[in-house]
């Protein structure tokens, strides 16, 4: 099979040809994956935390597959006192970009930096947080109207 070249035109299509392809992981292809921003590797900060309970939690004997995995049950391990508990800890270079780009910055709610708070909390609390802001943007003329009308 040849590769042919994919057309791109910006006014139909902001995404180039492509970069949203997305398949399984895998060395033998690795140098086929982009790697994450200022990163070596191509699995970003969010990547790695679904990751890696994913590769302590895997059982190898339940799965058909064979992929590998440490095969540890965290909540039964919680439950039984051998752990206290299992969490990711911080990344103190993403934990600076969230506090310089959305705590130090004093921001109307329709300036969230919804991105960066997605790449540090991942999609849930970025929306969480975005639906927050959003209805907060709504409610804020008319709270003044209050204001004005009290």
């Amino acid at each position: 099979i040849d590769a042919r070249p994919v057309p791109h035109d910006d006014l139909v299509c902001e995404y180039k040809p492509y970069s949203h392809i997305f398949v399984p992981y895998h060395r033998k292809i690795h140098e086929y994956f982009k790697p994450g921003l200022d990163l070596s590797h191509p699995f970003d900060r969010l990547a790695r935390l679904r990751l890696v309970p994913r590769m302590i939690q895997h059982d190898v004997e339940s799965d058909k597959t064979k992929q590998g995995g440490a095969g540890l049950n965290l909540p039964e391990l919680v439950e039984q006192g051998v752990l206290l508990d299992a969490f990711a800890l911080h990344d103190p270079p993403m934990q600076k970009k969230v506090y310089d780009n959305w705590v130090l910055k004093a921001t109307w709610p329709w300036a969230l930096p919804s991105d960066v708070i997605r790449a540090y909390f991942g999609e849930k609390v970025a929306l969480f947080f975005a639906f927050t802001a959003h209805y907060t943007s709504w409610l804020l003329p008319l709270a003044l109207l209050g204001l004005v009308t009290q």
